[in-house]
């Protein structure tokens, strides 16, 4: 990379665990969380068979 060139790389965050990092080669998408190394990082949990009420006071 010479000097003057700008690279835009966003801050990646693990819907797991909460782990915030920055990838290593920006514009790729990460196999799996480096901290917990959870392959479903990027996909939010969801609990099959719990109602609402419940689900808002976890």
């Amino acid at each position: 990379m010479s000097m003057g060139e700008r690279v835009i790389a966003t801050m990646l965050q693990c819907l797991r665990c909460g782990h915030k990092w920055w990838p290593r080669k920006p514009g790729t998408i990460p196999v799996h969380c480096p901290s917990c190394n959870s392959p479903y990082w990027d996909k939010p949990v969801t609990r099959v068979g719990v109602s609402e009420n419940r689900k808002n006071k976890i």
